[in-house]
């Protein structure tokens, strides 16, 4: 570890030694004419990133060289299309009108600007337009044609993997908060409907230093749709669809007004799908059934952006087709998820660019069910698994100028506690052949952990080498009361980091060497639980150690005008 972590101290020696040149000032706007406040702005191949104030006014302190790619994002993340700049005005600032992503962007620098990632990882962001064009209905859909995406299992219950590393190696967020599941194929976010989304970003690398646990494979981060900080008046959206093939139908609509000085989003949504119509007839335990409602609220306060933000969403009787399923059935007749985030980020003066608070909290349900079925597929015996837990997330960032590099320090704090699990048994034997309950064990009375992360990372350049290195301290601790294991704890500690550079061969053409370190917690399910999953009878142990993962990743990237290709 030692021989990792000494060049990355290294590392941040030698680019804080570089010199900062002078800034221009730009006004961001939206294709609608409105104030861009609270927005990020990147610059494709350079280090960091620029925040707006409230009146969509940012500082490109230093200044980059031209020509250059600028990305903007949104206040609540949503990434707008890129623009290229051959010159600065000569009247300061300069006023930049931004449009929305008309499809699919693909990011081959690691130019997402609020995570902190190796130079070699590579993203995709799909936007409004995009999803409204193929109208998908789960996240596993949208990830179909991403490159270097992934799907295990079949059914609306597939898991999303990146690069091949599923089962809890490929963090889902969603309004940068966890998805997290006991589920030993990991979160598949079954519940979240994406038409109720402003934008997916698919990011392939290892991302253990931005959000320390489960990152080997990358991160999916999915956003709700928020309303704009200056709503003109009452807004209405709504959407109707049907479907041949898997036969249902869906809705959703959202009202967006002015309210409290901001702008505020209601919203709700269902869908309700049958077993699919193959061309050889139908397949058996294939429907499912989803719907939610959310609220969205962002106001502009003094030269920072709050947003808040409530979800509730509901799934209902996701099956899990098998060749078996005829006599074994595995469904889950319920799945349950509230979120609540809160987040406030503005820029700052001086050598201190931005600001960066969240604070976000779930309560999730997850049962699933097992069904020997007879010959008219109705069932005979039954055993059942309900997990219960809630989830709380806390981050804080900052960032500041070294010279022309840039400086990201930051704490990140996560717990999931209340965790409940409780198996029955089921059999035939009611009025009409009612399944009734004969037995019942508490898997896990109460189990809860908390991982304390504090992290940094530099990005910079010395002459035509551009550098960044990373680090991640975690504190992970986890106890267990009552249950089949009893009264049991653990702690462990653990180092990621990562160290990479770039350097252009020719113009245009970059080439990209990165090597990583990372670390995935064993879930609390993993240690503790003892019972059903849909995989099979398991029983955990309390002696897991943490994983780790090492990483080395070489790229080579090639940039002209609007087209991008990496690998």
């Amino acid at each position: 570890m030692k021989r990792f972590f000494s060049p990355v101290i290294f590392l941040i020696f030698l680019i804080s030694m570089v010199h900062s040149t002078s800034a221009v000032e730009l006004v961001l706007v939206g294709s609608d004419g409105k104030l861009l406040p609270g927005a990020h702005v990147t610059a494709v191949g350079l280090p960091g990133s620029w925040i707006s104030d409230g009146q969509g006014l940012v500082d490109l302190d230093p200044t980059p060289e031209l020509p250059v790619i600028l990305i903007v994002a949104r206040a609540d993340g949503v990434a707008l299309k890129p623009l290229t700049l051959v010159q600065w005005a000569e009247e300061q600032p300069q006023t930049l009108v931004v449009g929305a992503i008309g499809g699919t962007v693909e990011v081959v620098s690691a130019v997402i600007s609020d995570l902190e990632l190796p130079p070699a990882a590579m993203a995709t962001i799909l936007g409004r337009e995009e999803l409204d064009q193929r109208v998908p209905t789960s996240l596993s859909d949208v990830l179909a044609t991403v490159p270097g995406a992934g799907r295990g299992g079949e059914g609306r219950s597939v898991v999303p993997s990146l690069r091949g590393l599923p089962k809890h190696r490929t963090l889902i967020l969603l309004d940068d908060a966890r998805v997290v599941t006991e589920r030993r194929a990991g979160a598949s976010a079954t519940f979240l409907d994406p038409d109720t989304l402003g934008e997916i970003e698919v990011i392939r690398g290892p991302g253990s230093v931005a959000y320390g646990s489960d990152a080997f494979g990358g991160i999916i981060r999915a956003r709700s749709r928020m309303p704009s900080p200056y709503p003109d008046g009452i807004g209405v959206r709504y959407a109707l669809e049907g479907a041949q093939g898997t036969p249902g139908w869906g809705a959703a609509a959202d009202v967006e007004m002015p309210l409290a000085g901001g702008g505020f989003l209601l919203g709700a949504h269902v869908r309700d799908y049958s077993d699919y119509s193959s061309p050889e007839g139908e397949v058996f335990d294939t429907r499912w059934e989803t719907w939610g409602i959310r609220a969205g609220w962002q106001r502009v306060i003094g030269r920072g952006v709050l947003r808040v933000g409530w979800r509730s969403d509901r799934a209902r009787d996701v099956g899990k087709p098998n060749p078996d399923s005829k006599t074994q059935r595995r469904f889950y007749p319920l799945e349950d998820s509230d979120r609540l985030n809160l987040a406030f980020e503005q820029p700052l003066s001086g050598d201190w660019k931005r600001l960066s608070v969240s604070v976000a909290w779930d309560r999730y349900q997850l049962v699933l069910n097992k069904d020997d079925l007879d010959l008219g597929l109705q069932p005979t015996e039954r055993s059942q698994s309900d997990t219960r837990a809630n989830d709380v997330e806390m981050r804080l960032e900052v960032e500041r100028s070294l010279g022309s590099s840039r400086l990201v320090m930051g704490t990140n704090i996560t717990s999931r506690y209340g965790l409940n699990a409780l198996n029955s048994a089921f059999e035939a034997g009611g009025p009409d052949g009612a399944l009734q309950e004969i037995s019942s064990e508490t898997a896990i009375e109460d189990a809860e952990n908390q991982d304390y992360g504090l992290f940094t990372a530099l990005h910079g350049s010395l002459g035509p080498v551009r550098l960044s290195g990373g680090l991640r301290l975690d504190w992970v601790r986890t106890s267990n009361s009552g249950g089949y294991f009893g009264d049991r704890s653990t702690s462990d500690e653990a180092i990621s980091g990562y160290l990479g550079g770039g350097i252009d061969l020719v113009d245009n053409l970059e080439l990209t060497l990165q090597v990583a370190h990372g670390f995935r917690d064993p879930l609390l399910s993993d240690r503790y639980y003892r019972g059903e999953t849909g995989r099979g009878f398991i029983t955990g142990n309390p002696d897991l150690d943490p994983e780790t993962a090492d990483q080395l990743d070489l790229a080579l990237r090639y940039r002209s005008g609007t087209w991008n290709v990496g690998g």
